[in-house]
């Protein structure tokens, strides 16, 4: 049996279909074993970058290889969009000017590519904020209401995130 697709079984089983509507995995960018499982379980894809021109030009490099590997091996797997993190501000419409330009440069490569406005989601901007970094490999920051900027904290990006998300892929109805 081919084992890229031991994931994609195992998630497939009665038993975890019954039980999830649907499942997340973070997986890193690089074609590892468990990487190449995950895509080849996944239905959908989420890019995050950090919005400088440095990241935004591998953003599509990785673009590239994952539009190759979907043509060749996961052919149900969509992209779902290129999420902005650690940028200095959460609202849509606030950016620094370095991150405008890379995600103008980004939108452009975007539209060549794919011929489509949507993929980088400019609504749901992760920022960097003392909350997320304090909360590293110790907690959700999601979850915690104790730290952070009270006008943008990490609840209200990522459920901006998630709902996003939920209108693009909505799952499974269990």
């Amino acid at each position: 049996r081919d084992i890229r697709y031991d994931l994609f079984r195992l998630l497939r089983h009665p038993t975890v279909r019954e039980r999830f509507g649907a499942v997340l995995i973070d997986a890193p960018p690089r074609f590892s074993i468990s990487s190449i499982q995950a895509l080849c379980a996944s239905t959908h894809v989420l890019v995050p970058t950090i919005m400088n021109q440095g990241s935004s030009r591998s953003v599509k490099d990785t673009l590239s290889q994952l539009d190759f590997f979907r043509r060749r091996i996961a052919t149900h797997m969509e992209l779902l969009g290129i999420v902005a993190s650690k940028t200095s501000h959460g609202q849509a419409d606030n950016w620094f000017p370095p991150e405008r330009i890379a995600a103008d440069n980004l939108n452009s490569d975007l539209r060549r590519l794919y011929e489509r406005d949507d993929l980088l989601l400019e609504a749901c901007k992760i920022a960097d904020t003392a909350q997320i970094r304090n909360a590293a490999g110790l907690r959700l920051a999601y979850l915690d209401t104790t730290e952070g900027n009270p006008t943008i904290g990490a609840r209200e990006m990522f459920a901006a995130l998630g709902a996003e998300v939920r209108e693009r892929a909505p799952g499974r109805k269990r």
